[in-house]
């Protein structure tokens, strides 16, 4: 309770307000300690949701103060990120599939038979990219010439 208390007080919508301690008649003291709720000028329906939304940001940041900071690759294209790789991962693979919509039910023959196929081999399938954009193909047929390409070229 007492940590909500102090997160409501940080984020300015919570206010404690305490009295100094006074003595009573019958010789003891007393101090009095309220809690002031501070609401926005405006009134907002969503400020339940603001209020999680600030929390929920502050943990992620006291989270990813504690962790330490990951380097990313800057945002490429598929076939530019094939020129700098070795193999082809499977999961690479299944990223570039989904993304340009295969067919869920074909994932598993794709994954295992056209992957074992291009696995070492991230140049073909770097080639076949390339003619699949002159050719300008995207979505589900980019995906169907890229396999009927890849069983040509990559014997089995």
């Amino acid at each position: 309770m007492q940590r909500r208390l102090e997160r409501l007080e940080q984020l300015g919508l919570l206010k404690r307000m305490t009295q100094p301690p006074r003595k009573e008649p019958n010789r003891s003291w007393k101090q009095e300690c309220k809690l002031v709720l501070m609401l926005p000028k405006k009134p907002n329906s969503l400020l339940v949701f603001q209020i999680g939304a600030l929390a929920n940001s502050q943990q992620n940041a006291e989270r990813s103060s504690l962790t330490v900071p990951v380097r990313t690759l800057p945002n490429m294209k598929f076939i530019d990120y094939l020129a700098l790789q070795t193999k082809v991962s499977k999961g690479d693979f299944a990223f570039w599939m989904r993304r340009w919509g295969a067919e869920p039910r074909s994932m598993g023959y794709l994954l295992d038979t056209i992957h074992s196929r291009l696995e070492r081999r991230p140049d073909t399938l770097e080639s076949i990219l390339w003619d699949a954009e002159a050719h300008k193909l995207s979505g589900p047929a980019l995906v169907g010439f890229v396999v009927s390409e890849l069983k040509a070229r990559v014997p089995a």
